[in-house]
């Protein structure tokens, strides 16, 4: 540490200290083990920045303005210890150092794994909406189709019904028709005098089963014999 101060009083250095050099060494050892102290030693490594502060010196600021000084400056040159504790200081740094690349390498290959393993679940989430997005359209098409199939149907039967409907009226038609020319008939023979009831017998009676002709060129009478089925 380099010190920067200034002598304000020499009769006040005079009555208060015999020696203001060793007052000063005392008091600013007893800032510096109270500044070690309150930190590891990786927090000393990491705070020594404040050791070039006037305000981390309250016992050497307090002893100095007792003794007639006023402290003005603190400046950290760093620090030095003997060959075996700085031996063993590499040796930790280097085995610090080594630790943490190790933890970090760790951390580095998790973090690689990790966002491997996220890919692959986001990969296979893609796939299976995919899939399911696939498996709805084909459900989809299949029921679009089978409606349409439906359709087709219902209009085929429809039209058929129609046509049935149709045959039927035109059916119902001819015999309203048919029916009507006989009643017209009827009225025209009666108005000429025709029995209707021999007339509807006659027309109602079976017509015969078969016909025969028989057709001769010799002037000898023919003889034949008809033998007729008998009926069960």
């Amino acid at each position: 540490l380099m010190i920067f101060y200034e002598l304000k009083e020499i009769e006040q250095m005079i009555d208060a200290s015999n020696d203001p050099v060793g007052d000063i060494i005392n008091a600013i050892s007893a800032d510096v083990l109270a500044f070690g102290a309150g930190n590891t030693y990786q927090g000393l490594l990491k705070r020594t920045a404040q050791l070039s502060e006037v305000d981390t010196f309250p016992i050497l600021a307090g002893r100095m303005d007792h003794i007639g000084f006023e402290l003005q400056k603190v400046v950290y040159r760093g620090y030095s210890t003997s060959e075996q504790l700085q031996k063993m200081h590499d040796e930790a740094i280097a085995q610090r150092t080594k630790l943490k690349l190790r933890a970090d390498t760790q951390q580095m290959e998790q973090a690689q794994q990790a966002m491997e393993l996220r890919c692959k679940q986001e990969r296979a989430q893609g796939e299976q909406e995919l899939n399911a997005s696939q498996a709805r359209h084909k459900v989809a098409m299949h029921e679009l189709e089978s409606e349409g199939q439906r359709r087709v149907r219902d209009a085929d039967l429809e039209q058929e019904l129609r046509h049935e409907e149709r045959s039927k009226e035109l059916e119902r038609q001819h015999v309203h028709y048919a029916n009507e020319e006989d009643v017209r008939k009827f009225e025209s023979l009666k108005e000429l005098g025709v029995d209707l009831t021999k007339y509807l017998c006659v027309t109602a009676s079976s017509t015969p089963n078969q016909h025969v002709r028989i057709d001769s060129s010799s002037d000898a009478p023919t003889q034949l014999l008809l033998q007729m089925p008998r009926s069960d």
